[in-house]
């Protein structure tokens, strides 16, 4: 019997321990550390070119800031439907709103991570081994189960049978069970090497959503480094 002086149970959880949990999450996102602490309004849309790519940018934005506070009602309305986010160009903005996307859920309570195609099926490999500390399986159950999972660059790791196998497993579980997913890639899905059982789910899974065909990563480096060149003493 619980004491009525508990007060866990008569006011539910102290700050510390929502602080502790909300810790939990965030060491869990498993977010570049590129992108690490970044938000919002660190994705400028007037880095991009005006015009149509500028205008892709901004609904792509839009696309973001929607998904987080409109979260519950669109897992709702859509049975966990998520979104693509495609781009033929490489270093358009893709990786980083979708990071961004799983920074501002985590600091809200919700439960996401970001991991890439390879990356992912290279811990796979790596489970198998007796010696990891993490199982094959635990690594599947948690790509399989996570609330929200970003899955960036989709279509550049190499098939064979095992990946398409693999790949097949995480999302069936994750669109029978209406679990939502961010894709990131620069392949439209109707491009991927996969068979169509998997391209079929990954139809149903997200919504395309057009990102800029404009490298803004350049630009970036540029920025950063006349921010180093005044740091350094130098001229821009």
């Amino acid at each position: 019997m619980v004491p009525i002086d508990d007060p866990v149970k008569r006011f539910g959880p102290c700050e510390c321990m929502k602080m502790f949990g909300l810790k939990e999450l965030w060491d869990h996102r498993n977010v570049p550390p590129m992108f690490d602490r970044m938000r919002f309004k660190a994705f400028k849309v007037e880095m991009y070119a005006e015009g149509e790519n500028r205008e892709l940018a901004s609904f792509a934005l839009g696309v973001g800031r929607k998904i987080i506070g409109l979260y519950n009602e669109l897992i709702t309305t859509f049975n966990g439907r998520g979104v693509y986010f495609y781009s033929k160009e490489k270093g358009s903005g893709k990786s980083m709103l979708a990071a961004i996307i799983v920074n501002e859920l985590v600091l809200r309570g919700i439960r996401a991570k970001f991991v890439g195609m390879a990356e992912l099926l290279q811990q796979i490999r790596d489970g198998f081994d007796p010696e990891s500390s993490v199982s094959s399986a635990s690594i599947i159950e948690t790509a399989k189960a996570i609330p929200v999972l970003v899955l960036d660059d989709i279509g550049a790791e190499r098939l064979t049978d095992w990946v398409e196998d693999v790949v097949y497993q995480i999302l069936d579980y994750r669109l029978t069970h209406k679990k939502f997913t961010i894709f990131t890639s620069n392949e439209l899905p109707v491009g991927l090497g996969y068979s169509e059982r998997v391209k079929s789910r990954i139809d149903r899974m997200g919504m395309v959503v057009l990102m800029p065909e404009e490298e803004v990563r350049l630009k970036l480096s540029m920025r950063d480094d006349d921010r180093m060149r005044e740091f350094f003493g130098g001229v821009k």
